[in-house]
């Protein structure tokens, strides 16, 4: 699973930690860095959403500079899908929900696939244009990216008071489901869910 190790977090994700909404010390973020892959049903609040992700798109601008070649991720989100009647799959755009369209029988496609979880974060990149310009460079440095981007969207949501767990491989499968609703030419590389752990009444 390419996760970035904790020695190699670059400041500007460390700052953004550093006075999370919940007061949680750092040290306690990176202790609470553990998989959890059953949810209770309780929904995330779009402004939690919208806060981890700009959280996230914070610190990869900082790690990955404007001009950089490796492609820019982009995150969709796809929500309670649990119960599919009301399962949606959207963006966030400055930490706004933009674009959201119900996933119906899919949500269970997703939630057999990673877990049922009120949030799952697919993050995405038009690999195309790195892929032919690089070759197989470009394809590693565009996964690097999306992993990045990903671990600290987590370490965000768990600085927020939840629990997550990272999926670090690309899904075919997942890949036309973003293309098919998104009419882009996306691919899929890496899979955050996001919740509360079953049984936190918090």
């Amino acid at each position: 699973m390419p996760l970035i190790a904790e020695s190699q977090l670059w400041p500007e994700t460390l700052a953004a930690l550093e006075e999370p909404p919940h007061g949680t010390p750092l040290h306690e973020v990176f202790d609470a860095r553990r998989s959890v892959r059953t949810f209770s049903r309780d929904p995330v609040p779009r402004t939690v959403i919208g806060s981890l992700l700009h959280g996230a798109a914070c610190a990869d601008a900082a790690l990955w500079p404007h001009g950089t070649s490796a492609p820019t991720p982009e995150a969709w989100v796809a929500t309670n899908l649990s119960d599919p009647a009301i399962a949606t799959l959207g963006r966030f755009d400055d930490g706004r929900p933009a674009d959201a369209q119900p996933l119906g029988e899919l949500a269970a496609l997703l939630a057999g696939r990673y877990a049922a979880a009120p949030v799952l974060l697919l993050v995405c990149a038009d690999v195309s244009a790195a892929v032919v310009a690089q070759g197989g460079a470009g394809y590693r440095q565009a996964l690097l990216r999306a992993s990045g981007f990903g671990y600290a969207a987590w370490l965000c949501a768990i600085a927020n008071g939840l629990s997550g767990c990272p999926f670090g491989r690309a899904s075919a499968e997942v890949t036309s489901l973003v293309r098919k609703r998104t009419g882009s030419a996306l691919r899929h590389l890496f899979t955050l869910a996001l919740g509360r752990p079953e049984g936190d009444r918090r």
